[in-house]
């Protein structure tokens, strides 16, 4: 499994787009996303707006926890098992979203 960790904000909504299939590709640069007929920069990672429904639809849960400070635990799976904890609430949640996603490949 990919180090979801590691990436950029960017990165990982560019790799939520294409997990979607809503990617654009404009240019060499990865930053418009099709949404609903309309061409859109989306940020999954800081808007709940962009990533209410994600979470929403792959039944991905938030939890506030303390681990050595304010953070998030996403998780989601039969007990749990795609989980990330991160400051940010939506980062934790696109990146169990993308777990999930590889999890599904063949």
């Amino acid at each position: 499994m990919k180090n979801y960790a590691e990436m950029t904000d960017d990165q990982i909504n560019d790799a939520v787009a294409i997990a979607r299939g809503t990617l654009i590709r404009k240019g060499k640069a990865l930053s418009l996303y099709q949404v609903e007929g309309a061409d859109l920069c989306t940020d999954f990672c800081n808007s709940w707006s962009d990533a209410g429904s994600i979470i929403q639809n792959s039944q991905i849960s938030l939890d506030a926890i303390y681990e050595g400070g304010p953070r998030w635990l996403s998780f989601a799976g039969d007990d749990g098992e795609f989980r990330h904890t991160d400051a940010n609430p939506l980062r934790a949640a696109m990146i169990v979203f993308l777990m999930m996603r590889e999890n599904d490949k063949p």
